[in-house]
This record gives structure tokens, C-alpha cells and sequence, in this order.
């Protein structure tokens, strides 16, 4: 739920709503695709293997999240003072 808060405060109000579609068509549009992409793998590579792949690319996708930023951050940043 921080993703969203955060999405929101760096977000401009007038943007907000397209700035919702954008991830989620992102996010939800992807998953078909994967769903396919496994399916096809497990097909031509066999059940194991497909399981394998998809086990070692959850804990790939691990390494994206300690590598970023946002893992450290505390706190959100400063929001200029608008006049």
C-alpha cells in the first residue's frame, strides 16, 4: 500500500487518474501474456522445467527490489510549497 501512497503525493491531481490507468493496464495487462509464455514453455520444455524457470525468475525479481532505492527510503520527500 506505500506504492500508492507514494504514487499519489509525487503525482499532480490532474494527472492522478491517468497515472492509475497507466499501472494498472501495466500490471494487468501483463499477466496474459505471462500466462502464455508459460504455458508455451511448459508445452515445449515440460512441466519441471517451466516450474523451474518460473521459480528462479520469482527469486530474480527479488533482486530488483533490493537494488532499489525505494527500499531504504523512510520517509517521503519534501513536497515544494505551492503559492
Amino acid at each position: 500500500m506505500a506504492q500508492i501512497s507514494f504514487r499519489q503525493q509525487e503525482c499532480p491531481p490532474e494527472m492522478m487518474a491517468r497515472m492509475n490507468a497507466t499501472v494498472r493496464f501495466l500490471i494487468w495487462g501483463v499477466l496474459p501474456i505471462g500466462g502464455m509464455a508459460g504455458g508455451a514453455l511448459g508445452d515445449w520444455a515440460g512441466a519441471r522445467t517451466g516450474l523451474a524457470v518460473a521459480a528462479a525468475g520469482m527469486l530474480l525479481s527479488a533482486l530488483w527490489v533490493l537494488a532499489s532505492p525505494l527500499r531504504t527510503m523512510r520517509e517521503f520527500p519534501a513536497v515544494p510549497a505551492t503559492t
